[in-house]
């Protein structure tokens, strides 16, 4: 029978999750930064070989965390799905499905180590089992479930905004931050010089713009790692 988590059972069954997993670990979890506890069970794995999936939202928060992972982790795999809600965390016998992002700010998940107490926001989730009979039927739905979200996704491609630098999802057509936008760029500024190459993230000097956020010399090496 599946197993209620209150938030600090979630936090201690998502690292056995991590520990145990052998050749599936799937972690999907809309925000993005992770606790130092979990990234050190998954450089473990990561030295074994072993691949890690992690689904986020392509969200611009994401992307710092996005681009400290991929040049830490040689075996992991980081995809995005604008409308992924939902926060399952799971290995080749256990799921869990919770409410907790795997977001480490005491801000937003409230959870703050003190000496020996554990402060942290109410979340709930339940842990499923498969080598329990009453769980199976249920840890298969999930898995097709998750198996359908994966077939939805796209590799997570990290670019810069070509007006301030900062990191933003790859999009040769949207290659400005949301700060920029707000700033006042609007869809009639194609041809104005911009500061930054979209791909490398240098200084462009005017040479890139929204028609052409790749400076020249990268053009080739952008569709190459991109696939366009």
């Amino acid at each position: 029978m599946a197993q209620f988590l209150s938030t600090i059972q979630i936090i201690a069954e998502i690292e056995n999750i991590i520990k145990k997993a052998d050749e599936k670990l799937i972690l999907i979890s809309p925000f993005l930064k992770l606790a130092p506890r979990f990234e050190k069970q998954l450089l473990r794995r990561n030295k074994k070989g072993k691949e890690t999936i992690i689904i986020c939202k392509k969200h611009e928060p994401n992307c710092e965390e996005i681009k400290k992972l991929q040049k830490k982790f040689e075996f992991l795999k980081i995809m995005y799905l604008e409308d992924i809600h939902a926060k399952c965390y799971l290995n080749d016998n256990k799921v869990i499905i919770t409410s907790l992002n795997l977001y480490k700010t005491d801000d937003k998940t409230k959870v703050i180590f003190e000496k020996d107490k554990i402060k942290a926001s109410y979340e709930m989730g339940v842990l499923i089992d498969m080598n329990n009979q009453e769980d199976k039927v249920l840890f298969e739905n999930t898995i097709e479930e998750v198996d359908t979200i994966i077939e939805d996704c796209e590799k997570a491609k990290i670019g810069y905004c070509i007006k301030k630098g900062t990191l933003i999802p790859y999009n040769e057509e949207k290659p400005f931050s949301y700060d920029a936008c707000k700033e006042g760029y609007s869809s009639f500024d194609k041809n104005v010089g911009q500061k930054y190459c979209h791909f490398s993230g240098e200084e462009s000097n005017g040479e890139t713009s929204l028609a052409n956020p790749v400076l020249e010399k990268y053009i080739l090496d952008a569709n190459e790692v991109h696939g366009f």
